[in-house]
């Protein structure tokens, strides 16, 4: 008796959810758009100030999101801020298939969501430098004065005032020299030169991928030349 060939089950496919998407974005007059009056997040007038710098910068590239009679639903600080710039009319999508409790969640979570978010500090710190390098005005970024202070000085190592060698014979470092080191250019004045040599030799012991150049030279090539001319 032949035996009957088991025919081969085709592999099914997992069914991949679905959400759904806004299809347009519309222009709606400022006047036809109102705040929600359940949106629990604050505005300060320094950060609504912060909002119409980087619109007038960047432009206007995040949509409002409002419900069909044009509450806001995602975008209050947004519309604060094209208030203050006396915009006419705003880009918004109208999530008109929002029940009324999803509404009021999603302005919560719209906020919440993306303050649960974290910083990779030491490349918020490289590219924050590097912006400034550029000549752009990174007080468009969000950051206070101080915050901005302290992200550009992560990564630079503290002078130790209680364990200062004794100056040496002759220095590394002239002045008016220009050194880069890391990510920051160091100015050399007529005084303390001593001081600056302990510092960059610290530094490139510490990082060795960073270490200090004038003109594109490493500091050690820059050592070598310099102390063997000196004798």
């Amino acid at each position: 008796m032949a035996s009957k060939k088991h025919k081969k089950r085709k592999p099914t496919k997992r069914k991949i959810f679905s959400p759904t998407l806004a299809d347009k974005i519309i222009f709606r007059s400022i006047n036809e758009l109102s705040p929600s009056a359940k949106n629990p997040r604050v505005h300060s007038r320094d950060q609504i100030d912060q909002i119409a710098a980087s619109i007038v910068e960047f432009g206007f590239t995040n949509p409002l999101l409002i419900r069909a009679d044009g509450t806001i639903i995602a975008g209050h600080g947004r519309l604060m801020a094209a208030r203050t710039l006396e915009l006419d009319e705003l880009p918004v999508i109208v999530l008109d298939y929002l029940t009324d409790k999803q509404a009021r969640a999603l302005i919560i979570a719209d906020n919440k969501l993306a303050l649960n978010a974290s910083w990779d500090d030491d490349l918020l710190h490289a590219e924050i430098a590097a912006l400034e390098a550029e000549s752009f005005d990174i007080n468009l970024l969000g950051f206070s004065s101080t915050e901005i202070n302290g992200l550009l000085s992560v990564g630079v190592p503290e002078m130790d005032e209680g364990n200062i060698p004794e100056p040496a014979s002759s220095t590394i470092t002239r002045p008016g020299e220009v050194w880069y080191v890391g990510d920051h250019k160091l100015f050399l004045g007529e005084d303390g030169l001593e001081s600056i040599d302990d510092f960059l030799n610290r530094w490139s012991e510490k990082y060795p991928s960073q270490e200090a150049t004038l003109d594109g030279k490493m500091l050690s090539q820059v050592r070598r030349e310099r102390m063997g001319n000196n004798g």
